[in-house]
């Protein structure tokens, strides 16, 4: 799998759902280079652990790279990703 740009932005849990803050102010922006699905999902839990608050996480793969099959499912479920208090920072 190539690099995958990841876009993190501060999110809040509300009783009403998610909020995040405006999209023109992301807080991190890294490259992921995990080889599968679960190793990505890796990377982002740890990128979250160490910003040390909930995020809203948007994935984008390189120009012109199609999507392998179950991109669109994976990444919903990477839309917001909670922050734990227990999680160790990377």
């Amino acid at each position: 799998m190539p690099p995958i740009t990841a876009v993190f932005r501060s999110a809040e849990k509300t009783d009403m759902g998610w909020c995040y803050m405006p999209l023109d102010k992301p807080v991190l922006t890294v490259q992921l280079t995990a080889p599968t699905f679960p190793g990505l999902e890796d990377e982002v839990r740890k990128h979250v652990a160490t910003l040390g608050h909930h995020c809203a996480v948007y994935l984008q793969l390189p120009r012109g790279q199609r999507k392998p099959n179950g991109w669109d499912r994976f990444t919903r479920g990477l839309n917001f990703v909670e922050c734990k208090a227990d999680a160790l920072p990377a």
